[in-house]
């Protein structure tokens, strides 16, 4: 079954594969050297590449194809072929601006036009992340742990990890009890809304929900 998303540029649904050609036809006429300068990110001009760190895990992209894989030939998030990823990659190399992190993390309502979404994003990801994970939290630390995340405070349970070159999330969790239901909040470091649209956001959450699945599986193997 295809899925449908929103192609924001043009206003109108197309489905993940036709938004990915989209975006792939405009990679390939995008200078390698533009992306690798804005973005400082290598490129490997021998076999015509980026190399692109995702969940702590280094991934190449070639150009002008696009193609995804996997530096080491492991793909527990099964980003290959997850085409919500390869979408975000897509709009990362083609027109993020990242910034050096100053440390301070904010909550979806804080970004640009973050109350007009806010309560779509609760629904949407946080109310998911809480109901799959917040009784599960030793589950979602296997997740972590594997990644590479940070163990952090904050709340009953946080977590930190660079989610793009430069670009990090924290999933913290607050444990339910006979009353109250487990619930969660996200935070992102300050710097992502240069690189991504607040509307973005929430495919990013739904791209780590995805993952996060897909290494379950793997660390079930």
């Amino acid at each position: 079954m295809k899925m449908s998303t929103f192609d924001r540029e043009n206003g109108t649904d197309v489905s993940e594969e036709e938004l990915f050609r989209h975006y792939q036809a405009q990679y390939a006429e995008t200078e390698p050297t533009h992306i690798a300068n804005r973005l400082g990110l290598p490129f490997d001009y021998i076999f015509e590449r980026f190399s692109v760190s995702f969940m702590g895990k280094e991934y190449y992209v070639s150009h002008p194809g696009m193609r995804i894989e996997a530096a080491d030939g492991e793909d527990p998030y099964r980003l290959e072929s997850l085409p919500s990823g390869r979408i975000l990659i897509g709009r990362y190399l083609l027109h993020a601006t990242v910034f050096p992190q100053n440390g301070e993390f904010i909550a979806f309502r804080e970004l640009p036009s973050g109350e007009v979404y806010a309560r779509q994003f609760e629904e949407r990801c946080l109310s998911r992340l809480a109901r799959r994970f917040g009784s599960h939290l030793d589950e979602f630390g296997d997740i972590m742990e594997y990644i590479g995340a940070e163990h952090i405070h904050g709340a009953d349970e946080a977590w930190e990890f660079e989610f793009l070159d430069g670009l990090s999330i924290r999933f913290l969790f607050w444990r339910g009890d006979e009353e109250f239901a487990p619930t969660a909040q996200i935070l992102f470091s300050s710097n992502f809304p240069a690189a991504f649209g607040t509307y973005d956001l929430a495919e990013i959450i739904d791209t780590c929900m995805e993952a996060f699945e897909n290494v379950l599986q793997y660390l079930k193997k």
